[in-house]
């Protein structure tokens, strides 16, 4: 009996991919892609990561899904050409911001998802960084193959997220179902065996992303928006939770990622 790999994806995941949902996305504003863009941490991790991947100057990229080019301009630092294909509009102008402000010039970004990206030439080097948002996996990545001359890197969750884990914790305490779930990359791995690809797996273990609040209620600020939480109701019992899971140093309090990232490759 032939496995349903997108059954299994779609059954994992609670991204937003109605038509609804997808317009908004391209439609997000360059304030609300700046909230994102703002933390430090994930350009030292960007810059740390795109290290990790192989390229050289006589080298095309592609990379999918983008975001401002926290891996981007790594990449780009070490390639021909790099070739950014991001749906935000948001997030292309941030990216654009950030070329103009590094000098870099062999970049382009172009907005589309990439189920509805046009191909119309091959690259290098294929790179998705935490971009797998689609409900048909496999489409996905059969066009990230068709699209990679030499190498295609791929870069996502291996473990329980730090946003599911405290999801359930926030459900248990406001009494509404957790939505926060998503599908890792052994169902990616087990697609790419099925179409006789066997990728090499490297644990990315530094790839953390702690949260960090000036107070205790900017966190609870943070926690309430994270999961829909829109009423003053459960408030005690988040600030106690607070309280006992955030470590406060410096005057500040942060909440330590403790997710598992990984990386396939695989060579063509």
């Amino acid at each position: 009996m032939e496995i349903d790999y997108n059954k299994i994806w779609q059954e994992s995941h609670c991204f937003a991919l109605s038509a609804q949902d997808k317009e908004k996305t391209k439609n997000m504003s360059k304030k609300e892609a700046a909230s994102y863009a703002a933390s430090a941490h994930i350009w030292e991790d960007g810059k740390r990561r795109s290290q990790g991947i192989k390229i050289t100057p006589d080298e095309t990229v592609l990379e999918i899904g983008s975001g401002p080019g926290i891996l981007s301009f790594g990449l780009a630092a070490r390639a021909k050409h790099l070739t950014a294909i991001e749906p935000a509009l948001g997030m292309i102008e941030l990216f654009k911001d950030e070329a103009k402000k590094r000098n870099i010039k062999n970049v382009d970004i172009v907005q589309s998802f990439w189920e509805d990206y046009k191909i119309e030439k091959k690259y290098d080097v294929v790179v998705s960084s935490l971009s797998l948002i689609t409900d048909d996996i496999v489409l996905f990545l059969k066009k990230m193959k068709k699209t990679a001359k030499k190498r295609v890197y791929i870069h996502w969750f291996a473990g329980e997220s730090t946003w599911e884990k405290q999801g359930k914790v926030v459900s248990k305490i406001t009494g509404v179902p957790n939505s926060a779930r998503l599908p890792k990359i052994d169902i990616v791995f087990n697609i790419l065996y099925s179409m006789n690809i066997i990728p090499e797996i490297r644990i990315l273990r530094n790839s953390l992303f702690d949260r960090i609040y000036n107070s205790k209620d900017e966190a609870l600020k943070a926690l309430k928006k994270i999961y829909s939480v829109d009423t003053d109701k459960y408030d005690k019992e988040l600030l106690d939770y607070i309280e006992k899971n955030y470590e406060y140093k410096d005057l500040k309090y942060i909440y330590y990622d403790k997710t598992k990232f990984a990386e396939l490759m695989w060579e063509k």
